[in-house]
């Protein structure tokens, strides 16, 4: 018979009910800190991170930047900034959730 079984029963007592509840949350939460994020995403998160501290250096230092002799404003940094950020971020915790 199950465990369940024996607790929609009545079987098990309210102290081994709240003992299998810790330990499969010990387990779960140990399992959560074994596993590394992969290689790729940490990469990933890397490359984004350093895109947008650029982009705010950019933004802040005002550096000048021309695409086929056409300047680039200074708004479109602080645009690629956030962007990037905002990947970066989303990228960090869905490996940490997932894993």
């Amino acid at each position: 018979m199950s465990l369940l079984r024996h607790y929609e029963m009545g079987a098990i007592s309210a102290e081994r009910r709240i003992g299998v509840v810790f330990r499969a949350r010990r387990r779960v939460a140990a399992l959560r800190m074994e596993a590394p994020v992969k290689p790729f995403t940490a990469l990933s998160v890397l490359v984004f991170s350093l895109v947008a501290l650029l982009q705010l250096v950019r933004a802040i230092a005002g550096w000048e930047v021309s695409i086929d002799g056409m300047p680039v404003p200074i708004w479109a940094s602080v645009v690629a900034f956030v962007v990037a950020t905002l990947l970066a971020i989303m990228l960090w915790r869905e490996a940490h959730r997932s894993s």
